[in-house]
C-alpha cells in the first residue's frame, strides 16, 4: 500500500473515533449529580431568571440525546465547540490561547527525553552489569516511581528557593513562563522560544528558556526512565542477533556495529513509547502545570472540570484524542522508514 493511501485511510478512520469520543465525553460529562446552570450563575446565590436563562441557550434543560445533537450540529456544521460560560469565550479561542504554552512545554520535555534518555539507554546496554549499568537502571526506577507533584517541589526548592535564600537570587526561576519585567515576544506562533528567535528578542528568548527547564524536565522525568529501561532491553536484544554477529566477524569496529547496525533497529519499539508519551505529555501536564504555575491546556481542563465548564472539557478532551491518533500515524509511518520489511497495511 502507498504511503499517501495509507495515510488518507487513518485520517478517514479519525472521524469515527472522534465520534465516539464526544460520545462518552458529553454522556459522562453530562449525568453528573450537579446542576451545571446554577453553578454558572453564581452557585446558591444565582439569580432563578438567570439559571432557566443559562439552560435556555446550553439546552440543559433538554433531554441528553437532545443535547448531544445541539452540540454536533453546531461542531460540523459550523466547526464551533461552544461557549465556555466561564471565561465567556469560544471554547476554540481559549484553546488558541493556552495550547501553544502546552505544546512548548512538551516539546521541550520531549527534547530532554530524546537526548537523554536513547543515549543512556544504549550506554547501558553496552555496560551491561557493570556500574554504569546499575546506576542508570536506578535512575529509570526512580523517574517511573517519583510522584511528579513531588520532583518539581524539590526541584523548585533546589534550583530556586534554596539558592534564592542564600545567594539572593534563583539559578532558575521556579514559576511563570516568562519574567515579570520581560514583555512577552511578539504573537507569530505562540511559542515563547520560538517567537523571541524569529523577531529576535534575546531577553525574551533567554527569560522564556530559563522558565521552561524545571517544568519540562518535571514532566518528562517519568517518561525519561521508561525510555531508558526500553532502549536497553531494545539494545541487549538486537546486540545478540546474527546480522550484529556477522558485522563482526566481518571485521567492523564495535562502534560502527553498535550505531550503524543496532541502534536503528533498536529504536523500533522506541518509537512506540515516544509517540505515545507525547500524545500523553500533552495531556497530562496538569499537576506540572500547576506546581510552576504554567499557562496551558493542564490548567485550563482542571479549571474546566471543577466549575462543570462541559464545553470547554469537550474541546479539550477533542483536542487530546485527535493528537493521540494523530500520534499513532507518525509512529507507524517512522516504522516504515526505521524498518523496509515493514509494510504498511
Amino acid at each position: 500500500m502507498k504511503l499517501r493511501t495509507f495515510i488518507a485511510r487513518r485520517l478517514l478512520l479519525l472521524i469515527p473515533v472522534l465520534i465516539g469520543l464526544t460520545m462518552i465525553t458529553f454522556t459522562i460529562s453530562h449525568i453528573i449529580p450537579a446542576d451545571p446552570a446554577q453553578a454558572w450563575a453564581g452557585g446558591d446565590k444565582a439569580d432563578q431568571a438567570q439559571v432557566e436563562a443559562i439552560e435556555e441557550e446550553y439546552h440543559l434543560n433538554e433531554p441528553l440525546h437532545v443535547q448531544y445533537y445541539y452540540y454536533m450540529r453546531d461542531l460540523l456544521r459550523y466547526g464551533e465547540m461552544g461557549r465556555s460560560p466561564v471565561s465567556g469565550r469560544d471554547v476554540s479561542e481559549d484553546i488558541k490561547e493556552y495550547f501553544p504554552a502546552t505544546f512548548e512545554l512538551t516539546l521541550f520535555a520531549m527534547f530532554f527525553v530524546i537526548i537523554i534518555g536513547i543515549p543512556t539507554g544504549i550506554f547501558s546496554a553496552i555496560k551491561r552489569n557493570k556500574v554504569p549499568d546499575h546506576l542508570i537502571r536506578v535512575v529509570s526506577l526512580m523517574g517511573s516511581s517519583m510522584p511528579i507533584f513531588w520532583l518539581g517541589l524539590l526541584l523548585q526548592l533546589v534550583f530556586a528557593q534554596w539558592p534564592a535564600l542564600h545567594w539572593g537570587q534563583p539559578i532558575l526561576p521556579p514559576s511563570g513562563r516568562i519574567g515579570t519585567f520581560i514583555d512577552p515576544p511578539t504573537h507569530l506562533t505562540g511559542l515563547f522560544t520560538v517567537d523571541s528567535l524569529l523577531t529576535l528578542n534575546a531577553p525574551a528568548f533567554t527569560s522564556s528558556v530559563a522558565h521552561i527547564i524545571l517544568p519540562a524536565f518535571t514532566l518528562c522525568f517519568a517518561v525519561l526512565g521508561t525510555i531508558m529501561r526500553v532502549m536497553r532491553s531494545s539494545m541487549l536484544d538486537v546486540m545478540n542477533q546474527e546480522y550484529m554477529k556477522t558485522a563482526r566477524a566481518k571485521g567492523l569496529k564495535e562502534k560502527d556495529v553498535i550505531y550503524k547496525h543496532g541502534v536503528k533497529n533498536a529504536l523500533i519499539p522506541t518509537t512506540t513509547i515516544l509517540g505515545m508519551a507525547f500524545g500523553g505529555l500533552l495531556g497530562g501536564a496538569v499537576l506540572t502545570e500547576s506546581i510552576f504555575g504554567w499557562p496551558g491546556m493542564g490548567r485550563y481542563a482542571i479549571t474546566s472540570i471543577l466549575f462543570l465548564d462541559f464545553p470547554a472539557i469537550m474541546g479539550f478532551t477533542l483536542l487530546m484524542g485527535f493528537v493521540f491518533v494523530l500520534m499513532n500515524l507518525l509512529v507507524d509511518i517512522l516504522y516504515a522508514y526505521l524498518d523496509p520489511r515493514i509494510r504498511l497495511g
